[in-house]
C-alpha cells in the first residue's frame, strides 16, 4: 500500500513537471537570436509580429541599397542608360562590392538596378544616383527627404551605398517601412527574387553574369522555402545586416536583422520568420464593397429607395494561431434612414473593427448607387424662395376651394328655393281649382 501511495506521488509529480514544461516552452517560444537588432513585419497588415531593439539605431551597410533601389526605380525609365561618371566609379574602395564597371561606361537602369541588388555594386548606387538627382549629394537629400515622408524618424543617409559614415544610421523598424514601400514596385520583386542574370556588354566592357548573394533564396544550406528574395549587407562596423521577403498562405513578411555575425544571420531570419508563421494567421476582417449594411431612402413619409453601405477598403488582420472569434467585435456608426438625396460613393458613414478592445481597423461606408429625392416646393428646407412659393400656391387653392364651396351652397339654395317656390304655386294652382268646381 506505501509503495502504491510513494508511486502516486512519484507520477502526479512528474505530471506537474511536465505541464510546467509545456507552459514555459508556450511562454517563451519567441526566438533568441544573435543580432543585435531584429524585426518582422507583415506587409499585408501593417503589424510587427516579432521585436528585438527595434528602435535602436545602427549602421545598415549594404541594405541601404533597398532605398537607393526604390527612388531608382521611381524616378527612372529601366531602359533609360547611365553614362557612368569617373566621381561614381572611383569614388568608391575598390575592396568594396563592385563589378568592374569603368568611367564613361554606358549601362541601363535596369541592369544596372540588377548589378545593385544581386551584386551588391557600390558604383552602380551612385551611378543611379546621379541619373536620378544629377548628383550623388541631391539624390542623398531624396533619400532623406523619402525616408521622412515613410515616418523613418530615426534614419539618417549619407550616401547611396551604405559605406561606413558615422552619421549613416537606421533603426530595424524604419528598415521594415523602407522596404515595405519598396516590395510594392514589380521591377523590384523581380529582381531580388532572381538567382542569376546576364548583364550583356557595353561600350566599354564585356559580359558579365552574376548570381544571387542571398543564401535563403538559394540553394544552400540556408534555403528557405517560403523566401522570395532581399538584400545583404556587411562591413566590419555595422557587422552582417540583412532584409529578407517571405510569403506563405498569403501572409508576406519583411524580416530585418541588424548588427548580426556571419554564423547566425541566416539562422537568424530563419527563426524569426517561422515564429511569426507558426504563431499566426491572417483573417479578412472586410472586403472592399462589400454591403455592410441596408438603408432605407424616404420621399416625404414613403420609402422611396434602399441602398447598401459599403465597405471602402479591404482590410485583413494577424491574429494569434489560437484566437476565438468573439476576440473581434465590429462597430458602426451610420444614420438608420436618410430622407434626402444620396449619391452613389458618397459617405455614409464609418466602421470600426476591435481586437481584444483594441482598435484594429476602421474605414468608411460609402453608397452603392444614387437616390435623388426631388425637393418639395412645400418644403421650407429646400430654400425660403421655394418655401414661399409653395405658401401662395397653398394660400390661393385655399381660397379656390372657399369660393367653390360657397358658389356650390348658392347653387343648392337657388335650388332648394326654386323647389319651395314650385311647390307653393302647385299648390295654389290647385286650391284655384277647387274653387271654380264649386
Amino acid at each position: 500500500m506505501l509503495k502504491r501511495h510513494k508511486l502516486f506521488i512519484c507520477l502526479f509529480i512528474m505530471f506537474i513537471f511536465l505541464l510546467n514544461i509545456i507552459v514555459s516552452h508556450a511562454e517563451n517560444n519567441i526566438p533568441t537570436i544573435s543580432a543585435e537588432s531584429a524585426i518582422v513585419y507583415c506587409i499585408n497588415t501593417k503589424q510587427i509580429l516579432y521585436e528585438k531593439n527595434i528602435y535602436e539605431k545602427h549602421f545598415p551597410a549594404s541594405i541601404t541599397k533597398v532605398m537607393t533601389a526604390l527612388l531608382a526605380i521611381e524616378n527612372n525609365k529601366l531602359d533609360d542608360r547611365i553614362t557612368y561618371s569617373s566621381t561614381a566609379v572611383n569614388s568608391i574602395d575598390r575592396n568594396s562590392s563592385h563589378l568592374w564597371v569603368v568611367a564613361d561606361e554606358q549601362i541601363t537602369v535596369e541592369n544596372s538596378l540588377y548589378g545593385l541588388l544581386m551584386k551588391s555594386a557600390n558604383e552602380m548606387a551612385n551611378g543611379l544616383a546621379e541619373k536620378t538627382s544629377g548628383s550623388i549629394s541631391e539624390f542623398v537629400n531624396l533619400m532623406n527627404k523619402k525616408a521622412n515622408d515613410l515616418g523613418c524618424i530615426n534614419t539618417h543617409f549619407e550616401n547611396t551605398n551604405g559605406l561606413p559614415n558615422d552619421n549613416h544610421y537606421t533603426t530595424a523598424y524604419d528598415m521594415a517601412l523602407i522596404s515595405a514601400e519598396a516590395f510594392k514596385s514589380s521591377t523590384f520583386r523581380e529582381i531580388i527574387g532572381t538567382t542569376i542574370h546576364t548583364i550583356p556588354p557595353t561600350n566599354r566592357n564585356v559580359e558579365r553574369v552574376i548570381g544571387n548573394s542571398h543564401k535563403m533564396l538559394l540553394n544552400t544550406k540556408y534555403h528557405y522555402d517560403y523566401c522570395l528574395g532581399g538584400k545583404t549587407g556587411y562591413t566590419v562596423v555595422a557587422g552582417h545586416t540583412l532584409v529578407t521577403y517571405a510569403e506563405k498562405d498569403g501572409m508576406q513578411l519583411i524580416s530585418v536583422l541588424l548588427k548580426s555575425d556571419k554564423e547566425n544571420l541566416y539562422l537568424d531570419a530563419t527563426k524569426t520568420l517561422d515564429y511569426a508563421f507558426n504563431n499566426y494567421k491572417l483573417i479578412t476582417l472586410t472586403e472592399q464593397n462589400k454591403a455592410i449594411k441596408k438603408l432605407p431612402v424616404f420621399q416625404g413619409n414613403k420609402i422611396k429607395d434602399n441602398i447598401s453601405a459599403l465597405s471602402s477598403q479591404k482590410f485583413v488582420f494577424a491574429v494569434p494561431s489560437d484566437y476565438i472569434e468573439s476576440d473581434i467585435r465590429v462597430e458602426h456608426s451610420i444614420p438608420e434612414q436618410f430622407k434626402e438625396t444620396v449619391a452613389k460613393g458618397v459617405k455614409l458613414g464609418t466602421i470600426k473593427y476591435y481586437y481584444k478592445n483594441n482598435v484594429i481597423a476602421y474605414t468608411d461606408l460609402v453608397s452603392d448607387k444614387t437616390v435623388e429625392i426631388k425637393p418639395s416646393i412645400f418644403d421650407f428646407k429646400d430654400g425660403l424662395f421655394l418655401g414661399l412659393i409653395g405658401l401662395v400656391i397653398a394660400l390661393v387653392m385655399l381660397i379656390l376651394k372657399i369660393l367653390l364651396t360657397l358658389v356650390l351652397i348658392i347653387i343648392l339654395l337657388i335650388i332648394v328655393a326654386k323647389m319651395f317656390k314650385f311647390k307653393i304655386k302647385v299648390k295654389r294652382k290647385r286650391k284655384n281649382n277647387a274653387i271654380l268646381k264649386d
